[in-house]
């Protein structure tokens, strides 16, 4: 076994322990408490290990599962929901399109006005020029 090499312990080690600047050693439970403190005032890192054998797990060889019929069942639900999902979408698409077309169709078709218009009247914001107030008459009172 290791001994506790921090202030000549002498005490099993259970870390070893490696600074930032690449020094290591071994350290007791109780020393590895004062290590960490002396890396936080110095502001260094320090790695502590396990001096154990088992540091390391067992590799463990993966293995089939039998999944249940209706795992499958679903993922097929799945897949045929994701297919109609973009059928959908590609149809949005193309009605948005056609929106698009269809909105500047009609705004062409608003601005066009057809040769046989009657003139705006008054209402709709041109003045009649053969008013008598135009022509400089006053009204009559009453």
């Amino acid at each position: 076994m290791v001994e506790c090499n921090v202030d000549d312990c002498g005490e099993d080690a259970t870390f070893f322990y490696t600074w930032a600047w690449g020094e290591e050693g071994a350290c007791c439970d109780g020393h590895r408490a004062h290590l960490e403190s002396k890396s936080g005032q110095l502001g260094r890192e320090i790695t502590f290990t396990p001096t154990g054998e088992k540091t390391k797990r067992e590799y463990k060889t993966p293995s089939l599962q039998v999944i249940a019929p209706e795992v499958g069942q679903l993922r097929m639900q799945l897949a045929a929901l994701a297919t109609k999902n973009q059928e959908l979408e590609a149809a949005i698409v193309e009605r948005d399109e056609r929106i698009g077309r269809l909105t500047a169709e009609l705004r062409a078709a608003r601005h066009e006005t057809p040769p046989e218009a009657p003139a705006p009247s008054v209402i709709e914001g041109r003045p009649m020029a053969d008013t008598p107030v135009e022509r400089g008459a006053t009204p009559k009172r009453r």
